[in-house]
């Protein structure tokens, strides 16, 4: 027996390195999610490093709610990250614990970040953007339009019907 409890031969050692690493990018694919979500709900805020103008009423209080729930977003992911990894270490090395491990699981996350996941948030800001003009050109104004119009019949007809009860002075008219 060969350094006991806590040896591993190197092929072992090997194949928990390339684990680790494919589940760095899985938490790579996990982090694209959240990114999406805090694409999809930061919409409004315009980038204030690039010289652009926040165009919003209330525009310092939506940058401390943005702030907030960034700040959310990334420890829930890093609470995300550290359950899938501690998961992982017990499930694949029998709960031992090997530096190296977490080392290829960052490595296998920044591979991804750096490579498919640009892409990929690239392609969700653009979706997600379209995704918002089509519901605001096609659904949201249409919608507006006639609850403008039903409104402005409503309070015309209320307007017409307290100035018949006015002059008939019939309130159950």
């Amino acid at each position: 027996m060969m350094g006991g409890f806590l040896y591993q031969s190197p092929k072992l050692q090997l194949i928990l390195i390339m684990y680790s690493f494919i589940v760095g990018i899985s938490i790579g694919i996990v982090y694209s999610v959240f990114d999406t979500i805090s694409i999809m709900l930061n919409l409004h805020i315009v980038n204030e490093s690039a010289g652009e103008e926040i165009k919003l009423r209330n525009a310092k209080n939506k940058i401390i709610i943005s702030k907030i729930f960034q700040f959310s977003i990334d420890f829930l992911f890093s609470v995300v990250y550290t359950v899938i990894v501690v998961v992982f270490i017990f499930c694949a090395n029998q709960g031992r614990f090997r530096f190296f491990l977490i080392i290829f699981s960052v490595f296998g996350f920044l591979v991804y970040k750096r490579t498919l996941g640009r892409l990929v948030s690239f392609c969700m800001q653009r979706v997600v953007s379209f995704l918002y003009r089509t519901i605001k050109v096609y659904i949201a104004c249409p919608l507006y339009r006639l609850y403008t119009a039903v409104k402005i019949r409503f309070v015309s007809a209320d307007i017409k019907r307290r100035a018949v009860n006015a002059v008939i002075g019939d309130k159950d008219f």
